[in-house]
């Protein structure tokens, strides 16, 4: 990752946590300021055609039932996704103004060995909060 804060390792978006619990650290959190990126290094190239990003968004702050859902104060809004295969990084998709928490995003199955976020911006917060990243070929 370009930056991230004590406590907010770039790790923790592999550690199988999505959302606070028990105070343990669960989440990649970037310094202050965007433009913000991290890289998933594969080891050995593999076959993937989908990225499940989960976006923080304050649920632990929100209190549930027939109430309105919670603003993505903290959500990552505009991104790129890049994949590098064959010696070269391609950009493989564009998100501009998320606002949902978990988000998919389907390509063409690619034998890649790194993938990059480059977060853009956020609702609300100059800084990159992501506490889940998932890669599958399905």
């Amino acid at each position: 990752a370009d930056s991230y804060e004590p406590g907010g390792e770039p790790q923790n978006v592999a550690g199988g946590f999505s959302r606070p619990y028990k105070n343990e650290p669960y989440a990649w959190i970037s310094k202050p300021g965007l433009p913000q990126s991290i890289t998933l290094d594969l080891g050995t190239p593999k076959l993937v055609n989908q990225l499940r990003i989960t976006a923080e968004m304050p649920l632990d702050r929100h209190y549930y039932g027939f109430q309105p859902a919670p603003e993505p104060t903290e959500t990552v809004k505009d991104f790129t996704v890049e994949i590098y295969c064959n010696g070269e990084w391609k950009q493989t998709a564009e998100i501009k103004d998320n606002i949902q928490r978990l988000i998919v995003i389907d390509f063409d199955t690619v034998k890649a060995e790194k993938i990059r976020i480059n977060i853009l911006k956020a609702h609300g917060s100059d800084r990159a909060i992501i506490p889940e990243i998932r890669i599958y070929n399905c």
